[in-house]
């Protein structure tokens, strides 16, 4: 899971249609660190995403999940005076720190990741946590 981080600052300071502009370069950007036909981004509400990363690993997603922050953050966003810095905010559930039945599989991946996201943005935002399923804790990467 991925979102912009002071996101609503850039809609309250520059207008929603910068702000959809960010959000096409965000999804832009993130799209494009990927691997073609067989990773894809979800806009999952407002600015959050999901990014589904399939046979990957809990610390390959966390190398990716970094690698997408670095392109967020690499440039500023939107053709117009002032620029816009943008930065984001990741957070990584994988199947490899997943116990249990897999008949809620999805839904606690996603909550997993959701936490993750969250702790990134607690602890400073531009960051990458991954979280756990199988226990309550998390780190960050």
């Amino acid at each position: 899971m991925g979102d912009i981080d002071h996101f609503k600052r850039i809609n309250d300071l520059h207008g929603h249609q910068i702000g959809d502009q960010v959000l096409r370069e965000f999804c832009h950007r993130i799209s494009d660190g990927l691997r073609v036909g067989r990773d894809w981004v979800a806009r999952f509400g407002g600015d959050e995403f999901a990014v589904v990363l399939p046979d990957t690993s809990a610390s390959e997603a966390c190398a990716v999940a970094g690698r997408l922050c670095e392109r967020v953050r690499s440039d500023a966003f939107a053709d117009q005076s002032p620029e816009i810095s943008v930065t984001a905010s990741f957070g990584v559930c994988a199947l490899d720190h997943v116990s249990g039945s897999s008949s809620d599989l999805a839904e606690r991946m996603v909550k997993a990741a959701d936490a993750a996201l969250y702790e990134s943005k607690r602890a400073g935002r531009n960051r990458v946590t991954a979280g756990c399923i199988a226990d309550t804790e998390e780190r960050s990467v």
